[in-house]
């Protein structure tokens, strides 16, 4: 991604892009693609430049989450460059957020400024401190590096859960899927629900052990599931005690973070909901870039 970042007058949007265009390892592989960079934006974030000279300062949070290849380390070195580069006369800050916070994946110390443990508790800190730093005359880049992880959307949806009501569905998983996530006891199986309507909290149970709440105060929950719990047919069930229906949006079960050099995975994995339908395999998510012109006080 190096060389097409270095022009800071293309849109930030077309320099990742022409990154996964000429990406010879991940998405044009000849080998069986498992994993590639994709980007979000909002609010007209496809039109930002990497240099934007009215913004008032260059916000970047450079993440390496499971940072054991040294192919991590070189990712976020180079963004550094890159953004360093692209920002000199500019006011900027970068915080890195990578494996350990201190070693590489050859262990020799780290030499960035501002930079700490990769753990989901630094990343919620970090971005509630950039906050109330954050206005419509900033500019904010998100970008991830680290292993992929499969995640299968649990179908139908939307369902519509009426008071007393409750959706009962059954998430099937392959072996191959077990396998990688056995052989990779650092990874963390979560499940993201989305929803709308809801008044009060609802426990989610899986296979009948609970797991969380959804909080009606926000529209989404990411949940992280005990590995233990995890079997070949698997039962989530959601049941609304409240007197208010509520909408479920989305329910995405992902494995977590997987080394690639374990099992090789599948590309589909069949399962099943209650009602018999299939459910698709996602296979994303390893580079994530968000970049967006604020143009609100809220982030």
């Amino acid at each position: 991604m190096l060389t097409e970042l270095f022009n800071a007058n293309q849109t930030v949007l077309k320099s990742v892009r022409l990154a996964r265009d000429n990406d010879i390892f991940g998405i044009n592989s000849s080998h069986v693609v498992l994993e590639h960079g994709q980007s979000l934006y909002q609010r007209h974030g496809d039109r930002i430049t990497l240099k934007d000279p009215s913004a008032s300062h260059h916000f970047a949070v450079l993440w390496g989450g499971k940072a054991d290849k040294m192919r991590h380390y070189w990712n976020i070195h180079h963004m550094r460059i890159a953004l360093k580069t692209a920002w000199r006369d500019l006011d900027y800050t970068i915080y890195v957020l990578f494996g350990n916070g201190t070693t590489n994946a050859q262990n020799k110390p780290l030499s960035w400024a501002n930079t700490e443990t990769a753990t989901r508790s630094n990343l919620q800190t970090l971005l509630t401190t950039l906050k109330p730093l954050l206005d419509a005359d900033d500019q904010f880049l998100f970008y991830s590096t680290g292993h992929g992880s499969t995640s299968i959307a649990v179908l139908p949806l939307p369902v519509f859960v009426p008071p007393g009501g409750s959706d009962n569905e059954v998430l099937q998983l392959q072996q191959t899927i077990l396998s990688a996530m056995n052989a990779d006891a650092a990874n963390t199986p979560t499940l993201e629900v989305q929803y709308s309507d809801l008044a009060a909290s609802v426990e989610v149970l899986f296979n009948d052990h609970p797991i969380g709440d959804l909080d009606p105060t926000i529209s989404g929950v990411v949940l992280d599931i005990p590995e233990e719990l995890i079997t070949f047919r698997n039962e989530i069930s959601i049941t609304n005690d409240t007197d208010q229906s509520f909408v479920l949006e989305a329910k995405d079960f992902s494995t977590g973070p997987l080394d690639p050099d374990g099992p090789e995975l599948p590309r589909r994995v069949p399962a099943i909901s209650h009602a018999g339908r299939a459910v698709l395999l996602l296979g994303l998510v390893v580079c994530l870039l968000v970049a967006f012109r604020r143009r609100s006080r809220s982030v």
